[in-house]
């Protein structure tokens, strides 16, 4: 017997292949000469479950049909983890105090208030930039900040969009997914980032961030940009010299 991978149904996906392995389906099925009585609640079962056998390489016998319906309803184990899919634009009651810190630092860039960023980190808290092919060293808050106020300069109407958000509130930390996006003297500026947010036991403030970001396209964008850049420096010198 070959075994069966997987099958679908309009209940969902259904996940057979230990079924198939472990249990020899023909010895489980009714011999056609002997039917059992049913009742009325198991022929309405058996009419709700004919789309299942109609897909089914082997006959849908009670047994597999259990087993169906317990890996169905087999829920992940639970744990300290919380996952959104939402797009979460600000903070709400009930929310933990390192999210209210997260979704603030969000804010905080789309106001470009660089004070406000540094002021959700610890004065130790150190910036770690990823992938490490990227080679930058860690950055402390005096580092940061120079950077941030940078960037103020180079990046116009900058948005941050955070696409997914994971807490592990027992651990301190939160994990983001986020969509960027400025104007530029290269054009638009559109980039993802994932950050890696450790807090402090209060959650209020971040001791460490790791920030991954799409290498690929920051390595085609950014010698535009500083080409941009150049000429728009040395056409502001010419127009001095012409005065």
């Amino acid at each position: 017997m070959q075994p069966c991978a997987s099958l679908k149904s309009g209940n969902g996906a259904f996940w057979v292949l230990d079924v198939a392995m472990r249990l020899d389906v023909r010895e489980l099925s009714p011999s056609p000469l002997h039917k059992p009585h049913v009742s009325r609640d198991e022929e309405q079962t058996d009419i709700e479950d004919h789309h299942l056998q109609t897909e089914l390489p082997f006959p849908l016998t009670p047994e597999v049909k259990l087993h169906q319906r317990q890996r169905e309803e087999t829920t992940l184990p639970s744990s300290n983890t919380m996952t959104s899919k939402e797009k979460p634009r600000s903070t709400k009651t009930g929310d933990s105090p390192q999210k209210r810190t997260a979704l603030a630092l969000v804010d905080s860039f789309n106001r470009m208030d660089v004070p406000a960023i540094v002021s959700a980190r610890t004065p130790a808290c150190l910036r770690h930039l990823y992938p490490t092919a990227m080679a930058q060293p860690p950055q402390d808050t005096a580092a940061y900040t120079r950077s941030l106020t940078g960037l103020r300069t180079i990046f116009r109407n900058f948005t941050l969009t955070v696409d997914e958000l994971i807490e592990d509130a027992g651990g301190q930390r939160i994990c983001m997914w986020l969509s960027a996006r400025a104007d530029t003297a290269a054009g638009e500026y559109v980039n993802e980032y994932v950050w890696l947010l450790d807090f402090d036991e209060g959650g209020r403030k971040i001791v460490r961030t790791k920030e991954f970001s799409d290498s690929v396209m920051a390595r085609d964008f950014f010698p535009k940009l500083r080409a941009a850049m150049e000429e728009t420096k040395k056409g502001g010198q010419g127009g001095a010299k012409g005065r």
